[in-house]
Parts: C-alpha cells; structure tokens; sequence
C-alpha cells in the first residue's frame, strides 16, 4: 500500500547536462508533465520488510527495499526551417521543389495530428535573408496557410534561417521549458550566403540550446 507521499507530480525537465531531472510541482502547477512513484517494504510500512529465507547466516532477518520510478509525458516543440531559395523552383515531375517541399510539409503536419504528444510547430523561410513567419502554436492549418502563400526566389542563406530558427524555437512566449526541441532544417542545395551554418550551431552548443542538439 502506497502513502500519499509516496506519490508526487511533478515536471521532467532537461538540465545542463542533457538529461531530464524530475522535479516536483504544486498541484495548481502548469507545466506538469510527470509522476514519481516510489515503492516501500520497508519495517515502517504496511506489509512490513520482506522477511530473510536464511535468516540465521545473514545479520538481517528482513530486507526493506525501496524503489522509485518516474514516469514523463514529454511534447515537443517543431520549427521548420524552410528553403525556399531561387533554386527551388527547379523542375520536378510534374512541379518543382518548392511545391514537392510544401506538399511534404503538409504530409508532416497531417502526422503530428495522429500523435499522442501535443506538438507545437512553426515556421520560418529563408532566401537571400531568413524570416519567421509563424511562431509555434497547435494549430497547423494556420502555419501551413501562410507557407503556402510564400514564393521560391533569391540565394541561400542557412545560416541566417538557422539562426532564427533557434530564436524561434527558444523564444519563451512560445517554447515550453517541459518540452523537446527539434528544428527541421530542409534545403536543396548549399549555403552560399550570410553567416556559415557551422558557426550557428556551434555558438548554438556553446550557449547550451538543447535545439543544437536536435538539428533534422
């Protein structure tokens, strides 16, 4: 039989070193996402210590384990990062790379409705300069109309769409401290202007963003 503190509620969170650290949260808390459950046969609790087999060779008659368990429900935040550069309007059959592009990105967030976890997704696009053109929220139709509104057009700068897409996906009006970050980066050719996406990413690790580390 478990007593109530046996049981806490509380939020999985991800700490320097990148892993998750439970931690307890008052009931009225928002951001729980989680439970520890701890287990006693212990001589204070009801069933009592579980008693030795060879009682007599050992010192101990009973032995009082305890064991504890966490149990963590974590969503995650998505910003895709979008080429949508000059050389996407190269030919596909039938279309171009740009509209196979969207068609993808529609495909992807039809998935995340089929989902347990409660994604929120943005988006940025990114051509001769990087723009982030829907923050991260549940409602895909939204993010997915005002892609579909952008046009192919200019050079690539990975960089700079990086670059935003880590504000994006770390900004605190939108990002959610209890959830997993992944920014889906999509491009069909090379960096050719702006900052080096290498250095981003770098700067990125050495700011310790978890996002850096989820890079598609």
């Amino acid at each position: 039989m478990l007593a109530a503190t046996d049981v806490q509620f509380g939020s999985s969170q991800l700490n320097t070193l990148g892993k998750y650290e439970f931690v307890t949260e008052g009931e009225t808390a928002k951001n729980i996402n989680g439970v520890r459950v701890t287990g006693r046969r212990t001589t204070a609790s009801v069933p009592g210590a579980i008693p030795m087999l060879l009682y007599g060779i050992s010192d101990q008659g009973t032995f009082p384990p305890v064991k504890t368990a966490v149990v963590t429900h974590i969503d995650r935040d998505i910003c895709l990062v979008l080429d949508r550069s000059g050389s996407m309007t190269s030919r596909t059959p039938g279309s171009n790379c740009w509209k196979d592009l969207k068609k993808a990105v529609k495909g992807f967030l039809v998935t995340l409705k089929t989902t347990a976890q409660g994604e929120r997704g943005g988006a940025l696009t990114y051509s001769s300069l990087a723009t982030l053109d829907e923050n991260m929220k549940l409602n895909y139709g939204q993010l997915m109309s005002t892609i579909n509104g952008k046009a192919a057009a200019g050079a690539t700068a990975i960089g700079l769409g990086l670059e935003d897409g880590i504000t994006g996906i770390t900004n605190p009006a939108y990002a959610r401290s209890i959830a997993a970050k992944t920014i889906g980066l999509m491009t069909d050719g090379i960096h050719n202007t702006g900052i080096n996406p290498d250095i981003v990413v770098v700067d990125a690790r050495a700011k310790k963003h978890r996002s850096a580390y989820d890079y598609i």
